[in-house]
């Protein structure tokens, strides 16, 4: 079974291996590595990031967006229109107030890009966005 202190020794040894490859390949070809996930993102979101990274070995950088699979399984059992505040208040009720707005408005504008969702109304100021499934207009 994998606990958090195993994934997390596993880690520190691929992190220590990816080093000693760096430091080999900079020592004899002048080589300059770029920023790791790690680098830039804390905690073991960065080695979930790392492993599924093509550098480290893994597959396809995978990005991971917050709320994106309750997005879709709310958007499901949505009949008609939406706004952003109606997708905050089921997250509110499944996750508490901590709902950040950017984790919320992420899931939203990658459905509006990939066709799930269409904006019906623009919104403006105070006044929200409202959406509607691509499914409920066919």
């Amino acid at each position: 079974m994998l606990t958090r202190e195993t994934l997390i020794a596993e880690w520190e040894r691929s992190k220590k291996e990816t080093e000693a490859l760096e430091n080999l390949l900079s020592v004899k070809y002048g080589w300059t590595p770029t920023k790791r996930p790690e680098d830039q993102t804390p905690g073991l979101l960065a080695s979930a990031i790392a492993a599924n990274n093509k550098f480290y070995g893994g597959g396809e950088a995978v990005p991971i967006i917050k709320y994106a699979e309750e997005f879709r399984a709310w958007l499901k059992n949505q009949p008609g229109q939406f706004s952003i505040g109606d997708f905050r208040q089921y997250l509110e009720g499944k996750f508490g107030p901590s709902v950040n707005d950017n984790s919320i408005r992420t899931p939203l504008r990658l459905a509006e890009q990939d066709g799930s969702i269409v904006v019906v109304d623009q919104g403006a100021g105070r006044r929200p966005t409202t959406y509607v499934s691509a499914k409920a207009l066919l």
